[in-house]
């Protein structure tokens, strides 16, 4: 049974990666966001590319997120500007 079956939709989903074992759910998820350290092939699928791990870049996404920021990111969530 795969997730796009029986999961939330894509437009729901925000997945983070840089690496090819994220290759699947950048491509599923609605919102894609590739680290800055991220190999070509992500970057490539990804819908905007952030900071690096070392910078923390996720936890500032995901903060600016749930505080409501209209941060590049929300932008790219369902109802988001």
């Amino acid at each position: 049974m795969r997730l796009a079956d029986q999961g939330p939709a894509a437009d729901e989903m925000m997945a983070f990666g840089d690496s090819m074992n994220d290759y699947e759910i950048l491509r599923m998820a609605g919102a894609s966001v590739s680290m800055g350290n991220v190999r070509p092939a992500i970057r490539q699928i990804a819908s905007r590319a952030i900071g690096t791990n070392a910078e923390r870049a996720v936890q500032t996404e995901l903060r600016a997120l749930l505080r409501g920021s209209r941060s590049s990111t929300a932008s790219l969530m369902p109802g988001g500007s």
